[in-house]
C-alpha cells in the first residue's frame, strides 16, 4: 500500500487540502452527504469564524503519495477549560482510510499537539464545540445524516478504539413521522394547557428583520437552558450571532418558534430543513436528474432536524416546551413535513427521553464520544511526525 506520511498543515492552502481530503474516501458510500466544501473552509478559517477568538487548532493531514487517506482536527477550546476548571482537548474533523496505523498515526500527532499544550487528555470527536457536530456515529448507518449530523464510515469506531480510545457518553437521535404519530397526543395538549398563564406569554415566529434582537433573545435562553449540561460552553455574542445568521440565511423563520413571558425571552424551538436532501441528491443519481431532485430537496423537504428545545429555568412551570412542541408540529405539518429527527439527545437526559418516547419516537441513530488519555501517546510516532 506504500508508506504513510502524516503532516500539519497551514494556512488557506492548508484548510484547502484538510477539506477536500474527505469526500475521495465515500465515493462508494451510497449515504454520504455532507455540505458544500466552501462552508467548512470557512468555519476553518480563524479570520471568519468566531469560535477562533477563544480557541486554536492544528490540521493534519495523511496521504500515501498523492493521495489523501485522513485527516484530524486537533482544538484546544479555552473556553471549555475555563468553565469547566480540566485540561482538556479535543479531536474532530477525523476521517480515515480503514487502516489502523494510518489512524495511530493521525491520533498520536493531536495527542502530541495537545500534550506540547499542557492537556491530559484528548476527546472527541467534536467539530468545533458542543454547540457543532459532536459525536462519531456508531449505529444507524442506513440512511444519509440529516442537516448538521456527523456521518462517517462503520469501521471508525474500531480504529479509534485501536488508538487508545475509550467511550465516555452516547448520544442519540430519535426519529418521529407522520404516519406513526398524526397528532400531538390528547395528553401532550392537555399538559400544554395547564400552568398557562393568559396575557403573559405569547408565542412567535421568528423574525428574519429584526436579527439582532433575536440573536439577543436565542442567546439569553439558550445559555440559561443548559447552564450545568454536560460538556456545555455558554455560546458567545459573536458565535451567536453567527450561528443565527446562518440559520437565516439557509433556514425557515417559519420553523422556530419563540416564547416571551411578559416581554422576557423565555423558550424557543429550532427546527432545521434537512438540506442535506439535496446535497445527497447532487452526488447521487443519474447526473441529468441530480440539479432537479436537488431543487426539490432544498427548496421543498419532507424532512427536518430539530435542532433546540430550550425553556429558561425560570418559567419551565408554564409548559412552554409543550406549547411550543405542537405548534411546531402544526406548522410543520401544514408545510408537507412529514418526517423529523430530534438530535442530539444525551443518553442520561430521563426527561427528555422519556418525553420522546412517550409521543411515540424511536432511537434511529447513535453517536459516541470517546476520550484518550495523553499519557498513552506512542513517543515514537510522535516524535517522528510524519511516517509509518
Amino acid at each position: 500500500m506504500g508508506r504513510v506520511e502524516v503532516r500539519e498543515v497551514q494556512g488557506r492552502r492548508g484548510i484547502r487540502e484538510f477539506v477536500a481530503a474527505q469526500a475521495p474516501l465515500y465515493a462508494h458510500d451510497p449515504n454520504y452527504a455532507a455540505p458544500p466544501d466552501f462552508y467548512l473552509a470557512r468555519r476553518l478559517d480563524p479570520t471568519r469564524e468566531p469560535f477562533w477568538a477563544h480557541a486554536e487548532r492544528g490540521l493534519f493531514v495523511a496521504r500515501r503519495g498523492r493521495r489523501a487517506v485522513g485527516r484530524v482536527a486537533a482544538i484546544a477550546n479555552h473556553l471549555h477549560n475555563g468553565t469547566w476548571h480540566d485540561r482538556v482537548a479535543f479531536f474532530g474533523l477525523f476521517e480515515c482510510e480503514d487502516d489502523c496505523e494510518t489512524a495511530a498515526a493521525l491520533l498520536d500527532l493531536a495527542a502530541a499537539w495537545a500534550r506540547d499544550r499542557g492537556y491530559d487528555a484528548l476527546r472527541g470527536p467534536v467539530n468545533f464545540s458542543v454547540h457543532d457536530e459532536i459525536g462519531l456515529l456508531v449505529h444507524g448507518f442506513d440512511r444519509p445524516p440529516r442537516v448538521m449530523m456527523p456521518y462517517n464510515a462503520p469501521y471508525h469506531g474500531a480504529l479509534l478504539e485501536a488508538a487508545g480510545c475509550r467511550r465516555l457518553k452516547d448520544l442519540v437521535a430519535y426519529d418521529w413521522t407522520y404516519t406513526e404519530m398524526p397528532a400531538p397526543p390528547a395528553a401532550l395538549e392537555r399538559r400544554a394547557a395547564r400552568g398557562w398563564t393568559a396575557g403573559r406569554a405569547i408565542l412567535r415566529q421568528f423574525d428574519r428583520g429584526r436579527l439582532a434582537e433575536e440573536t439577543v433573545r436565542f442567546r439569553a435562553v439558550y445559555n440559561a437552558a443548559f447552564a450545568g449540561s454536560w460538556g456545555f460552553v455558554p455560546i458567545t455574542a459573536e458565535e451567536a450571532l453567527a450561528m443565527v445568521a446562518d440559520f437565516a440565511r439557509f433556514g425557515d423563520p417559519r420553523l422556530c418558534w419563540l416564547a416571551e413571558v411578559d416581554g422576557e425571552p423565555a423558550g424557543f424551538l429550532l427546527m432545521l430543513p434537512d438540506v442535506n436532501q439535496g446535497f445527497h441528491a447532487l452526488r447521487r443519481g443519474f447526473p441529468a436528474l441530480r440539479p432537479f431532485r436537488a431543487a426539490a430537496a432544498l427548496w421543498a423537504p419532507r424532512a427536518v432536524r430539530v435542532v433546540t428545545l430550550a425553556i429558561d429555568p425560570r418559567f419551565r412551570r408554564l409548559n412552554l416546551a409543550g406549547h411550543l412542541v405542537v405548534k411546531a408540529w402544526r406548522q410543520a405539518v401544514g408545510q408537507g413535513i412529514r418526517v423529523a429527527e430530534f438530535s442530539y439527545v444525551d443518553e442520561d437526559n430521563a426527561n427528555m427521553n422519556g418525553m420522546l418516547r412517550r409521543m411515540g419516537c424511536h432511537v434511529s441513530k447513535r453517536y459516541r464520544i470517546y476520550e484518550r488519555p495523553l499519557a498513552s501517546t506512542s513517543t515514537a510516532s510522535a516524535a517522528a511526525g510524519t511516517v509509518r
